[in-house]
C-alpha cells in the first residue's frame, strides 16, 4: 500500500532543483518517515497517464504541511497561489519559504503568513527542527546527518541562483500601467523606410489596436501589404508587445504570422497628449507578400483614432489654459462628465494638466 503524503512541496517548474533539494532533506530526515510530494518525482510524483489534477488534489489533502517555495519565478505563478490557497483552506500547516527575493517583494497573498528566508542552510535547519523535531533534541549523529543534507542543499541554492534571478528579470520591470492604459484604443500608423542613401520613403499604413495588462502593453496590427489578400484572415494580423516608461517611452517587439516571416523592434515616444506617437523601427520585412524579407529600418508615426464622444472634449481641453471643473468642461463640450474626468486624468498623467482640487483641473497651454 502506498504511503500517505505528509509534506506537499509547491513550486514553479523552473525551480525544480530547489524543490528536489527540499524533497531530499525531508525524505532523509534522521529518525523520521516523512513522505514528501513533488510533482516531478519519479517515485511518488505524477506518472505517465495519470490524471495530474486528481493526483495533486489527493496529495494536498493527505499532507499535514505544505511548503511553498517562492522565488522570482514562482512568486506570482497561478498554480503556486492555487496550491497555497487550497492548503490554507483545508486548515493545514502552511509555510511559505523564499529564496533570491527580498521579504518585501513577496506576493501580498502571503503577507498574513510568517515567511522564512531559506537562502542559508542554518535557516533551513531551524525550520526543520521546528516542523519535524518540535520537542526533541537531536543526537550528535543525527545532527551530523542533517548537516550533510543541508550542505548539499546550500550547494543547490548557490548553483541555481543565477538562473532564478535572471528569469526574474522577466517578471519585474518598469512598465508604467497607468500611462500605458491611456494608449488603449485604435491607432493609425504610417511607416516609412530609409533607402541605401538614407532617404525616407512611404512603406505602408496600418491600423493597430492597443491594450495594456499589468506588466505589458500589447497591440495587434492589420497588414496592408501588397498581395496580402491571398492568405487567410488571421494571418493578416501581426502582434506587438512591449513596455511603457513613466516618461512616455515605449518599446515594442513585433512578429508575424507564419505566412509572412518578419520581425523587428519599435521605439516610440508620445507627443505629450497621448494622441500622437512617433519613433523608429528596424527589422526584417517586405512590402509585398511573397517577396523575400530583408533588413530595413525607418520611422513611424501614429495618431489615435478617437471615439466620437472624446474628440471635441480633448480638442477643447488641449487649447485651454484655464482652471475648470469637469462639470464645466462637460457642459461646454456637450460630453458626459464621466468621459471628461477620464480624459482630464489622462492629461494629468502625461503632464498636460494639474489637478488643483477634488473637482478642479488646470490645463497647460502649449507655448
Amino acid at each position: 500500500m502506498e504511503e500517505k503524503v505528509t509534506v506537499f512541496i509547491s513550486h514553479a517548474s523552473e525551480d525544480e532543483p530547489l524543490a528536489r533539494a527540499w524533497m531530499d532533506i525531508i525524505r532523509s530526515l534522521p529518525g523520521k518517515t516523512e513522505v514528501p510530494f513533488l510533482a516531478e518525482d519519479s517515485r511518488r510524483g505524477i506518472q505517465s497517464g495519470e490524471k495530474w489534477a486528481d493526483k495533486i488534489d489527493r496529495a494536498l489533502t493527505e499532507a499535514h504541511t505544505t511548503i511553498a517555495i517562492l522565488t522570482p519565478s514562482s512568486n506570482d505563478r497561478p498554480w503556486v497561489l492555487w496550491e497555497s490557497g487550497v492548503a490554507y483552506g483545508m486548515d493545514k500547516k502552511f509555510i511559505p519559504v523564499f529564496c533570491y527575493l527580498k521579504k518585501d517583494a513577496i506576493n501580498p497573498v502571503f503577507s498574513r503568513f510568517q515567511a522564512r528566508d531559506v537562502s542559508k542552510s542554518a535557516a533551513v535547519a531551524d525550520l526543520c527542527k521546528e516542523l519535524f523535531y518540535p520537542n526533541e533534541n537531536l543526537s550528535e549523529t543525527d545532527e551530523a546527518l542533517l548537516d550533510a543534507l543541508l550542505q548539499r542543499y546550500e550547494g543547490v541554492v548557490a548553483s541555481h541562483k543565477v538562473v532564478a534571478q535572471t528569469r526574474g528579470l522577466f517578471n519585474h520591470h518598469f512598465h508604467n500601467h497607468d500611462r500605458a492604459k491611456m494608449l488603449d484604443g485604435y491607432w493609425l500608423a504610417d511607416w516609412d523606410f530609409y533607402d541605401e542613401a538614407g532617404k525616407p520613403h512611404p512603406y505602408e499604413r496600418d491600423e493597430l489596436y492597443f491594450w495594456t495588462t499589468d506588466d505589458r502593453i500589447r497591440a495587434v496590427g492589420y497588414n496592408t501589404k501588397t498581395g496580402i489578400d491571398r492568405i487567410g484572415d488571421i494571418a493578416k494580423f501581426y502582434p506587438m508587445e512591449g513596455v511603457v516608461s513613466s516618461n512616455g517611452w515605449i518599446t515594442f517587439s513585433y512578429w508575424s504570422a507564419a505566412a509572412i516571416q518578419y520581425c523587428g523592434v519599435v521605439l516610440l515616444h508620445d507627443d505629450g497628449t497621448g494622441l500622437g506617437l512617433s519613433g523608429t523601427w528596424e527589422g526584417y520585412s517586405t512590402q509585398q507578400f511573397g517577396a523575400p524579407a530583408s533588413l530595413k529600418k525607418g520611422t513611424v508615426s501614429l495618431r489615435k483614432i478617437l471615439p466620437a464622444d472624446e474628440a471635441p472634449i480633448l480638442q477643447a481641453l488641449t487649447q485651454s489654459g484655464e482652471s475648470r471643473t469637469s462639470e464645466q468642461v462637460a457642459a461646454e463640450t456637450g460630453g458626459t462628465e464621466e468621459t471628461t474626468v477620464r480624459i482630464l486624468n489622462h492629461l494629468v498623467i502625461v503632464g498636460k494638466a494639474v489637478k488643483t482640487s477634488d473637482e478642479g483641473w488646470e490645463l497647460m497651454r502649449e507655448e
